[in-house]
C-alpha cells in the first residue's frame, strides 16, 4: 500500500510541474509543491524498503531544487538521503549521488560537510573493491578536512589510503603517505608518538623495494624530525634489518624481525614483505655459495 502510495506521489509531482496557463502556479510554488511530493514519494518508498525507488525519488527532489533560489544546501542534503537508500542496491548510484552533494558543498564552501560525503565515496569504493577509486577519494577527503581546519580528522582518511595501497602494492605511493602523516604528526606535541609507526612502516617499504641505501638516508631524516625516534624499538629493528641487508645475512635478518615480533606483534603485510626480503637475502647467499 505504501509503495503505491509513493507512486500515486511521484505522479502527483510531476504533473504539478505541468501545470500551466494564466492564472496557474508560478515556477517556484510548481518546484516547491513537485519537491515536496517527490519527498513524500521517497518516505513511503522507504518504508516499502523499495530502496531503488525512494534513492530515485530523492534525487528527483534534488535536482529541482538546484532550480530554486538558494536550493543548493535543500538539494545536496537530498542527494545524501538518496545516496542513503540506493548504497542498499545500487552502490555506483549512491557514489554518483554523494559526488553530486559534494560538489554543492564545496561550491558554498562547507568543506566538513563535503569531507563527510567523500569519505563515504571512498568507503562505497573500498567496500566494492575499487582500490584505487577508493584511494583517491580518500585522499581528497584529507583534503577537505584540512580545509576546515581538521587535519587530524583527515590523517585517519590518509592513514587508510597508505594501507589500501599496500593492497594493491603501490609501495612507492604508500612511503609518501606514510611519511605526510608522520610529518603532519611530528608537529604536535599530542600526537608525536604515532610517528614512529609510520616511520617504520615506510622503512619496511623501503626494504622491500631493495632500497637500502634511501632507507638509511630516511632514517636520518626520521631522527630529524622527532629525535627521540632513535631510541625507539622501531629505530632498533629497522637498523638491525639494514645492516643485515647491507651483510646479506637472512639469518641476523630473521632474528632481528623475529625478536621485534615477540615484543611488538607484526601485522600481516609487514609480515609478508619482510619475510619476502629475507628469501631475497637466503637466495643471494645460496647463488654465492654456488659460484
Amino acid at each position: 500500500m505504501t509503495e503505491q502510495k509513493g507512486d500515486e506521489f511521484n505522479k502527483e509531482a510531476v504533473a504539478a510541474m505541468q501545470k500551466g496557463g494564466w492564472f496557474g502556479p508560478s515556477k517556484s510554488e510548481k518546484l516547491s509543491t513537485a519537491i515536496d511530493l517527490y519527498i513524500k514519494a521517497a518516505n513511503q518508498f522507504k518504508i516499502a524498503k523499495n530502496w531503488q525507488k525512494a534513492g530515485i525519488a530523492f534525487n528527483d527532489a534534488a535536482q529541482l531544487s538546484l532550480e530554486t533560489s538558494h536550493g543548493n544546501y535543500q538539494a545536496a542534503s537530498n542527494f545524501q538521503k538518496a545516496a542513503e537508500m540506493l548504497r542498499k542496491v545500487d552502490k555506483p548510484g549512491a557514489m554518483k549521488a554523494l559526488e553530486r552533494a559534494v560538489q554543492l558543498f564545496l561550491d558554498d564552501g562547507k568543506f566538513a560537510s563535503a569531507a563527510k560525503n567523500k569519505q563515504q565515496v571512498a568507503e562505497i569504493a573500498e567496500e566494492d573493491g575499487r582500490t584505487t577509486d577508493a584511494i583517491i577519494a580518500y585522499e581528497k577527503t584529507c583534503d577537505y578536512f584540512e580545509a576546515e581546519n581538521s587535519a587530524s580528522t583527515g590523517m585517519g582518511c590518509l592513514s587508510k589510503a597508505a594501507y589500501l595501497c599496500i593492497d594493491a602494492m603501490e609501495y612507492e605511493k604508500a612511503i609518501g603517505l606514510f611519511e605526510r602523516i608522520s610529518t603532519y604528526y611530528s608537529t604536535n606535541k599530542l600526537t608525536e608518538f604515532k610517528c614512529k609507526t609510520y616511520f617504520f612502516e615506510a622503512s619496511i617499504c623501503r626494504l622491500f623495494l631493495g632500497d637500502t641505501v634511501e632507507t638509511k638516508k630516511s632514517l636520518f631524516r626520521y631522527c630529524d624530525m622527532k629525535a627521540d625516534f632513535m631510541k625507539s624499538r622501531e629505530y632498533t629493528c629497522i637498523s638491525a634489518l639494514i645492516e643485515a641487508c647491507e651483510k646479506f645475512d637472512d639469518e641476523a635478518f630473521g632474528a632481528a624481525v623475529s625478536e621485534f615480533d615477540s615484543i611488538q606483534p607484526l601485522q600481516r603485510w609487514q609480515t609478508t614483505l619482510l619475510l619476502a626480503v629475507k628469501d631475497k637475502l637466503q637466495t643471494q647467499n645460496l647463488e654465492d655459495d654456488l659460484t
